[in-house]
């Protein structure tokens, strides 16, 4: 299981091309989690999700909707697998709540982007030619071979 949080502050001033100086703060963390799910006869689920607060994009505040991906894989003796994953299970990864509030000027303007598309995704891998092969057995590196020589 792999969890990452990462946090940051950031600030903005502008007063160049204002009749007001805009100067806005902000705390904006994200979370991630990442994991997979071994199961028996050669199964594995995986599943990762992120969720991110609102931060600033200039002197917009965004607002992400959190996301969640989930996939299942088989792996075969053979060398091969089948794996199939849904990308964007609750279809909300490209939505994006914005807002632009400057009370000051008596401005306020907001919107929603979706950008979502859910995927849905079928892999299958295969190896191809011949795996016992000597050569694929005995293969050396350069480093190994210039070593030899001295």
């Amino acid at each position: 299981m792999n969890w990452n949080l990462t946090a940051y502050h950031h600030q903005v001033k502008e007063e160049s091309s204002r009749p007001m100086v805009f100067e806005k703060d902000i705390l904006t963390y994200s979370v991630q989690l990442i994991n997979n799910f071994l199961l028996p006869n050669d199964w594995s689920i995986g599943i990762d999700g992120r969720y991110r607060s609102s931060y600033l994009v200039g002197d917009q505040r965004v607002f992400d909707y959190p996301a969640l991906n989930l996939g299942v894989r088989k792996n075969f003796s053979s060398g091969g697998s089948l794996s199939f994953t849904v990308q964007d299970v609750t279809n909300t990864a490209g939505k994006r709540r914005w807002e632009y509030h400057q009370p000051e000027l008596g401005v306020k303007t907001f919107g929603l982007n979706n950008f979502s598309e859910r995927q849905v995704r079928v892999t299958w891998n295969i190896l191809f030619g011949n795996q016992k092969l000597l050569g694929k057995r005995q293969r050396k590196t350069g480093s190994e071979e210039l070593k030899n020589r001295m």
